[in-house]
């Protein structure tokens, strides 16, 4: 794969698996060239639970959590066999076949997520956008269980609101990379990643 050939990672929120539009959209993603992040959802509020009752340090919450990630990815890949998968980043830039969309199972050590600070303020959010540019893509949306406004927003605004991680835009500044929200809302992600402007909330950095 080159980096020039794939323009979206494309970050499902945990939420989503209460969605009607899931397995839809997944669908549709199956047959463009993207790259999709799990959330933890379920999975990740588990260990966040299982810190708390047990009292282990962040280090192993976030590892856990990242893994968390791939277990939800692996329910993802069990609604949608047509996606590929990808269990690491190395994988990810030896695909033949950019043709289609393939899922990533992050594993906590990857050298880029090895850098990220082991906190909660770091989720999927972030994860995704230290994928997008550790390969150089330059689009991120992030799918959300959430009501969104049309109109742009700032990235600062988003944090305040808990839109996104608070991690995620000290990774993001001042780098190349153009981000957006969706919310679950009927229409569909493959057509809103043609006209995204017009279909997607973008965040202004």
């Amino acid at each position: 794969m080159s980096k020039a050939s794939i323009r979206w990672v494309i970050k499902f929120g945990g939420s989503l698996s209460q969605s009607a539009c899931l397995a839809d959209w997944l669908d549709a993603l199956a047959r463009r060239p993207c790259i999709i992040v799990p959330g933890g959802g379920l999975f990740a509020d588990a260990v966040r639970e299982a810190q708390n009752r047990h009292a282990f340090d962040d280090r192993v919450a976030h590892d856990l959590a990242i893994r968390a990630m791939g277990l939800y990815g692996r329910m993802l890949l069990g609604m949608a066999p047509k996606i590929s998968r990808a269990e690491s980043i190395a994988a990810l830039t030896q695909r033949r076949d950019p043709e289609g969309a393939c899922l990533w199972l992050p594993d906590p050590e990857e050298t880029c997520l090895q850098k990220l600070k082991a906190s909660w303020d770091v989720t999927s959010d972030t994860i995704a956008a230290t994928l997008a540019l550790e390969l150089e893509i330059p689009e991120l949306v992030l799918v959300k269980s959430l009501t969104l406004a049309q109109e742009p927003l700032s990235l600062q605004s988003a944090t305040d609101q808990g839109l996104v991680d608070p991690a995620l835009r000290g990774m993001v500044q001042g780098r190349n990379l153009r981000l957006w929200l969706k919310g679950p809302d009927p229409e569909g992600l493959a057509k809103a990643l043609e006209d995204p402007v017009s279909s997607l909330t973008q965040l202004i950095t």
